[in-house]
C-alpha cells in the first residue's frame, strides 16, 4: 500500500518539501491494543530509506482502490472471451 505522509518537524530533520511518498512494509500495534495499527514502517519510495512512522502522519492512502479492484478480479472465476 503506498501512502502519503507529512513530514514531522519533531525529530530534528530539515525538511527539503512538507510530505514524501512511502510504501508500507509492516504494520504494528500497541500492546494494549494489538489490532489497533498505530506505528508503521514505510520505505520511502524516493531514497529507499526505511522509518517507523506514526500512522496521525499519513494523511492519504493510495492505490487502495486499484488493490480492491485487482483482488475482486483474481476471486472471480475466469471468462473466456468470445469473439
Amino acid at each position: 500500500m503506498t501512502v502519503i505522509v507529512r513530514h514531522d518537524y519533531l525529530h530534528g530533520e530539515k525538511a527539503k518539501k512538507d510530505w514524501w511518498m512511502g510504501q508500507v512494509i509492516h504494520c504494528g500495534g500497541a500492546a494494549h491494543a494489538p489490532s489497533v495499527h498505530n506505528l508503521l514502517q514505510i520505505a520511502d519510495v524516493d531514497s529507499g530509506m526505511i522509518r517507523w512512522v506514526n500512522a496521525d502522519l499519513v494523511t492519504q492512502i493510495l492505490g487502495l482502490m486499484v488493490t480492491c479492484i485487482s483482488s475482486r478480479i483474481l476471486s472471480e472465476p475466469s471468462k473466456e472471451l468470445k469473439p
